[in-house]
């Protein structure tokens, strides 16, 4: 059987299967450890991950150039102290507006990606928009330091298991009210 044939068979055999519950906890684990994050995705074709924000009032071009050059400046500057080559195309940024409120998309490959560079988009998305990043201050008040850190380590530790084995679903998560909800798409 050619390989093509073979590549596409085990495409539908693996289409419609549930999401594992790792890959689950992953996305959950990543939104409750940032609740500056909105919403994400994760589309299996390309390996990409899109980390979502929300700001409360609408994005200009001059505000959103802002934060892509500080955060390629932050992300090149990070990846020497690491030692680590800078990827000249790490990631995307781009930007939606609806009326009074602006949605920040930024996308990178799950391959690349580490548990500091997320720190590092979140951080600098904050210093960049301030008070204007919708943040889920109610889910961050009910969670308390040791239970916040757990998923920190949850996160990165599943980020890992996730770059060795990628999720072949699309995935995507979100808040409502104080809980996070995961599904795939």
């Amino acid at each position: 059987m050619p390989f093509k044939k073979l590549h596409k068979l085990l495409q539908k055999l693996h289409q419609g299967r549930p999401p594992q519950p790792h890959e689950v906890q992953w996305l959950g684990s990543l939104l409750v450890r940032y609740p500056e994050v909105d919403t994400v995705e994760y589309e299996p074709r390309s390996r990409m991950v899109t980390l979502n924000f929300v700001l409360k009032c609408p994005l200009n071009k001059v505000a959103l150039d802002l934060y892509d050059g500080q955060l390629r400046e932050s992300y090149a500057a990070y990846r020497h102290l690491e030692g680590r080559v800078p990827a000249e195309e790490a990631f995307q940024i781009t930007a939606d507006v609806v009326e009074e409120v602006s949605r920040v998309h930024v996308e990178l490959p799950l391959q690349n990606l580490t548990s500091d560079e997320v720190d590092l988009i979140i951080d600098v998305a904050v210093q960049t928009y301030g008070e204007d990043l919708a943040v889920d201050h109610q889910m961050d008040s009910l969670l308390d330091d040791t239970f916040i850190q757990q998923q920190e380590d949850m996160f990165a530790m599943l980020l890992v298991e996730m770059q060795q084995h990628p999720p072949r679903v699309a995935l995507a998560g979100y808040r409502d009210e104080g809980h996070v909800i995961v599904y795939n798409r």
